[in-house]
């Protein structure tokens, strides 16, 4: 996928939310009833991320996202595939706050997360393997706008015990294709068509 740069914070304001989660909703959909799992929306609100959707796992024992919800961006999958796309700059104003430690799994050096942003870049998907919370798993890939500015992102959840590395693995393509459907559908692509069509 396409580097992009960083929404101004304006732009997850709530129109912008209600754009994404109208678009977004059908991907999401299809997404749960494939993997049977529950899956996310969230929008980056400074240095947290804000759950804006979530349709429920069809399993009785899933993870639970209350739509309002903040989570810290470096200990999940959501905020991890946003991170991973912020410009230098942007990225540069998060590293003066301390990286706090959830589970013994949390990355708590600046180092180290950005050697994990590099792997999201290359992989297109993030994965958050038990950072947040001991017993679960979230695969996580990013939602970008007209300008190619990382705007939101989707994620699957679930308990470890099925969401197992190994699956996270597998079915982070369809996480990153998902985000990639939303993001042509909030106009990702449009303005580089633009470009090429005014240079021939």
């Amino acid at each position: 996928m396409a580097h992009g740069h960083a929404a101004p914070e304006h732009r997850t304001g709530a129109g912008v939310r209600g754009d994404i989660r109208r678009a977004a909703y059908p991907v999401l959909l299809k997404l749960r009833d494939s993997s049977s799992e529950t899956v996310n929306l969230a929008v980056p609100m400074w240095d947290k991320m804000v759950f804006v959707d979530t349709l429920q796992s069809l399993h009785p024992m899933r993870t639970v996202r209350q739509i309002g919800e903040k989570s810290p961006m470096h200990s999940t999958a959501v905020g991890k595939a946003v991170l991973a796309w912020l410009p230098p700059d942007r990225l540069e104003r998060f590293k003066s706050q301390p990286l706090e430690a959830f589970t013994e799994n949390t990355i708590t050096v600046w180092s180290t997360l950005e050697h994990e942003l590099e792997k999201i870049k290359l992989n297109g998907f993030a994965i958050d393997d038990r950072e947040g919370h001991r017993s679960f798993r979230c695969v996580g890939a990013p939602i970008f706008d007209h300008r190619n500015h990382v705007v939101a992102s989707i994620a699957i959840s679930a308990p470890q015990d099925r969401l197992t590395l190994e699956r996270s693995l597998d079915v982070g393509p369809d996480v990153a294709q998902a985000g990639l459907a939303i993001s042509k559908k909030i106009g990702y692509g449009i303005e580089t068509r633009v470009i090429r069509q005014d240079a021939l």
